[in-house]
């Protein structure tokens, strides 16, 4: 009997996370749509963090709804499609991935009552590698680039409004850096080595 209650219990809770799980990756946004990706001549995808963005006071990227991580994960599987021949690893590098706030001078008294100042400047940086890797370690061909966006935001901004804020300063960060970085890609890894 204790052992047909505790099943009743373990599938009342699954049933209970199944449908969170779902409803979480649903709302997970995409960020990378209308890609045409590269094909590469690699059959693993690395991607590695040199370092996580800090969570201290005046950095902001924690905050997002999609972290840089996640982020650069699906800007890798969106980007790059792996032949699978031989033995060489993509690797994706992420060197910087933050956002800063800095607060700026608003009107303070009678003044500030009749204006809205704009309270904040936030700045996304990103910097990313993508080496071509040979079975033997040695390197076949990298791309690398690094690209900063800044915005403002008005007083009385809700913590909603900055999250959609930090997730877009993420897609433009990333929009930026594609401008520079597959360009290059194609140059030194896709025709050539380098």
């Amino acid at each position: 009997m204790k052992r047909l209650i505790l099943s009743a219990i373990a599938v009342t809770a699954l049933l209970t996370v199944a449908p969170l799980t779902a409803v979480a990756q649903a709302e997970s946004p995409a960020l990378f749509q209308d890609v045409a990706p590269t094909t590469i001549d690699a059959n693993k995808l690395v991607v590695e963090m040199q370092r996580q963005p800090p969570s201290e006071y005046p950095h902001m990227a924690h905050r997002s709804p999609v972290s840089f991580e996640q982020a650069v994960n699906m800007w890798a599987r969106s980007h790059f499609v792996l032949t699978g021949a031989g033995e060489n690893t993509l690797r994706v590098t992420v060197r910087e991935a933050d956002i800063v706030e800095m607060l700026l001078p608003v009107k303070k008294g009678i003044a500030g009552w009749f204006r809205k100042d704009q309270s904040a400047e936030y700045t996304a940086n990103l910097e990313i590698s993508v080496a071509l890797i040979d079975a033997n370690g040695q390197q076949q061909g990298s791309a690398e680039a690094k690209t900063m966006h800044s915005t403002t935001m008005p007083e009385g901004t809700t913590d909603t409004e900055k999250q959609a804020l930090f997730l877009e300063m993420i897609k433009k960060a990333f929009a930026n850096l594609d401008r520079e970085l597959q360009p290059r890609i194609q140059q030194t890894i896709v025709r050539g080595r380098g």
